[in-house]
């Protein structure tokens, strides 16, 4: 099924329903998908975004080919 076929078929739906409850979970959903993300995060989810950030910033970063490497030599070694 299309995304635009998907669309009329909620629309088909949602123009016979008569259940509050859901129409107004519907429109929690709507009004959570038009809010700022970053604002629904905790304290301490915020400041370890900002840590990686700084992290990013200050060069304390590895790429994903030594994370590859580091792992297979702990692999390695476990195997020993």
């Amino acid at each position: 099924m299309t995304l635009e076929a998907k669309k009329l078929d909620l629309i088909s739906w949602l123009t016979s329903l008569q259940d509050d409850t859901i129409i107004a979970q519907l429109y929690a959903i709507k009004n959570d998908s038009n809010s700022d993300w970053y604002e629904q995060l905790s304290k301490v989810q915020k400041k370890q975004i900002q840590k990686g950030l700084d992290d990013l910033e200050n060069g304390r970063t590895i790429t994903h080919d030594e994370v590859i490497l580091a792992a297979r030599q702990k692999i390695e070694q476990l195997k020993k």
